[in-house]
């Protein structure tokens, strides 16, 4: 099951990054496909879907077209929300979320749905992304992805959680103050 789940994603992302790079449009992995991109260089073992996001201005009229392409490739894709905050969702063989991330004027970028505090990002991890392999599929990355994974995860986040249950790993989405996270020089 998990080797399946690994193969169907990986199917997915390809769909997905072929209909992204037709349109000139760069994503990255965050959250928990980041963390298996950074840790263990593939899908997590419990993960059962996968988070993208975009740092790149696109207009309504491109997400639109890009919802259309992945129907053509057979996903059920659907644009949600508004402006430039809106959320692609997409269900291949998994789901997908994209979000569409919009910078602050305090030094973060934040993911869709806008109400929701939580999902702030400092600008820092997106100024320059990585890249790191999820299978045999390059990824950017927030940079540095260490740094990002204890914002995200806190101090622990190299240690695999037991049975994929959050409850075995107290700091799971505890993120971080932008203050708490050093960023080198």
């Amino acid at each position: 099951m998990i080797k399946d789940f690994r193969k169907k994603a990986a199917e997915d992302l390809r769909k997905i990054k072929s209909v992204f790079d037709k349109r000139d449009v760069e994503f990255f992995a965050v959250c928990g496909t980041a963390l298996g991109a950074v840790r263990e260089s593939d899908f997590l073992l419990w993960d059962d879907d996968i988070d993208l996001a975009v740092i790149q201005l696109v207009s309504a009229s491109v997400k639109q077209k890009i919802v259309r392409d992945l129907m053509a490739l057979g996903m059920r894709a659907n644009c949600a929300g508004h402006g430039l905050d809106a959320r692609i969702s997409i269900r291949g063989n998994t789901l997908t979320a994209i979000h569409f991330l919009v910078r602050l004027k305090d030094g973060y970028y934040f993911r869709w749905p806008r109400e929701h505090e939580g999902f702030k990002m400092p600008l820092e991890f997106v100024e320059k992304l990585e890249e790191a392999n999820l299978g045999d599929i390059k990824i950017l990355v927030p940079s540095p992805p260490e740094l990002y994974l204890v914002y995200e995860y806190g101090s622990t986040w190299k240690t695999p959680m037991k049975n994929g249950d959050p409850s075995h790993n107290p700091e799971k989405n505890r993120r971080q103050k932008k203050g708490d996270i050093k960023f080198g020089t």
